[in-house]
């Protein structure tokens, strides 16, 4: 039997999550949090675009991954900074590959309740340069609802190694725009 989806991709995505969590770093200073947000804003801009113009399969519903640009360039504005550029995201718009994207993007909620401490610590808050982390806070739901969608959408023909290798590449580029809005 095989494991569930959700067990699947966080297998598979391992190695990627762990370079990225090592690339984020501690975030023990104004400055580590500032390029955070400056990369975090570069990756979640591209994605973003890219899920929008998605054509969701009904068995989503209305069901969609909450945005955060929005929060980020105010957040960005908050500590001084202009958005930075983003690198373009495209891949192909098929149930797996959403669902791969959608895992990692929905997930990083998960990840956001420890950044949002550190935040907090430097002086930030929902009001003032953490609003993206503050509005993740309230995020399980929607974790919960992706789980229980990714549950029905996995049947033997579904593309689990399409789903993986899509929720890699918005790691990777999550990596690629970390890097490239380094504060040093």
């Amino acid at each position: 039997m095989r494991p569930p989806l959700r067990s699947y991709l966080r297998d598979e995505t391992q190695a990627a999550h762990a370079q990225l969590d090592q690339l984020v770093g501690d975030l023990d200073s104004v400055e580590d949090y500032r390029g955070y947000v400056m990369g975090l804003y570069a990756h979640r801009v591209a994605v973003e675009a890219w899920l929008d113009a998605a054509l969701w399969p009904d068995i989503y519903g209305s069901w969609r991954p909450k945005g955060l640009a929005g929060l980020l360039e105010a957040d960005l504005a908050d500590l001084g900074d202009a958005p930075p550029a983003a690198a373009p995201f495209d891949m192909s718009k098929d149930i797996a590959t959403l669902s791969g994207v959608s895992y990692v993007v929905v997930g990083s909620a998960l990840g956001a309740r420890l950044i949002f401490r550190k935040a907090l610590a430097l002086g930030f808050d929902s009001s003032r340069g953490a609003r993206h982390l503050a509005s993740q806070q309230d995020q399980l739901q929607d974790w919960r609802r992706l789980l229980a969608l990714m549950e029905c959408i996995d049947s033997e023909e579904f593309d689990r190694p399409r789903a993986a290798e899509a929720a890699n590449a918005v790691f990777n580029q999550a990596l690629l725009a970390m890097s490239a809005n380094r504060v040093d």
